[in-house]
């Protein structure tokens, strides 16, 4: 174990915050989270993440739903981004990889873009805290319904406390199941920096 990932889990760990186990919270059906939001694509101010947060969380401290939210949208409740970039450029016989060099207007064109890429072979994450559509099935949501800003953080709350129950059975804790929301691995998302970068968003 390094000395930055013993620092790492520190700082997890001073966030004084335990997740409940999946079976404590249930699984509550995600059709029932909705909210109202803006159709413009505007990063949402502190108070009315929390307050959304709250209600639609459930199951998952606001501070870390909210660390979350900064480093995967910015607070943009209408993003998206590409899965897989590296592998989609190879794919298509470029270097590097696909990128977005802009975020849509509002909820509208971010369906519009969204359902575009997928018609294209692509699969996006969409919203608040970025779920990956390719989810939206095993949630028991349709993919366009996750640009729903309640339903998104209902949705990545399920997929966080689904992560914090694999990781404490690798010992690996907060820190692990930030790794396995980034990247479906227990510890890619700690080499790679995105772990470290939701604790430290979770203290702004």
């Amino acid at each position: 174990m390094t000395a930055a990932y013993r620092c790492l889990c520190r700082a997890a760990a001073s966030l004084l915050i335990a997740l409940p186990a999946v079976s404590q919270v249930g699984s509550a059906s995600l059709s029932n989270a909705v909210g109202t939001s803006t159709e413009v694509n505007r990063k949402l101010l502190p108070a009315e993440f929390a307050a959304l947060a709250q209600r639609c969380a459930q199951g998952v401290p606001e501070e870390i739903m909210a660390g979350i939210a900064r480093t995967e949208s910015a607070m943009y409740p209408y993003a998206i981004s590409i899965n897989y970039p590296e592998h989609k450029a190879h794919q298509n016989g470029y270097s590097g990889k696909v990128v977005m060099l802009k975020q849509p207007h509002d909820k509208t064109e971010a369906i519009h873009w969204a359902q575009w890429y997928l018609s294209k072979g692509y699969t996006v994450s969409v919203g608040l805290v970025q779920v990956n559509v390719e989810m939206a099935n095993k949630l028991g949501v349709k993919p366009m319904t996750l640009f729903e800003p309640c339903l998104n953080l209902a949705a990545g709350a399920k997929i966080l406390r689904m992560d914090y129950a694999a990781a404490l059975r690798t010992n690996s804790g907060l820190v692990g199941s930030f790794s396995l929301y980034n990247s479906g691995s227990p510890s890619l998302g700690i080499a790679n920096g995105y772990a470290s970068t939701v604790v430290k968003n979770t203290q702004k």
